[in-house]
């Protein structure tokens, strides 16, 4: 596996137990931030330490980017530089954006 597989796997591996924890923290709250259905949330919850390695070893990115829109990446790359972006307005978009989708 090249160095970009073993950073995807990497990234995986990270992002599930990352899920799996603030999960097993607060569900509902987790369910939120990660955008996640009920039953989705709870496939995470029973996976294995062994299912993870597994299934985060995978070449693919198992998780995506939340937000397709230019204006909401252009927001968020003003607000990083410490420019006049409102970061709850593009939370709000980003929102918006996410409904429209499901």
């Amino acid at each position: 596996m090249n160095r970009m597989g073993r950073s995807i796997v990497e990234l995986n591996q990270n992002l599930l137990f990352l899920a799996r924890e603030i999960l097993l923290e607060n569900k509902i709250v987790a369910m939120s931030q990660l955008d996640l259905s009920d039953d989705v949330a709870q496939i995470i919850l029973d996976l294995s330490l062994e299912e993870i390695q597994r299934l985060a070893a995978t070449p693919m990115m198992l998780i995506g980017f939340r937000w397709k829109r230019n204006t909401i990446w252009s927001s968020l790359q003003q607000y990083a530089k410490g420019g006049q972006g409102n970061l709850p307005k593009v939370m709000i978009l980003g929102h918006e954006e996410a409904e429209n989708v499901n």
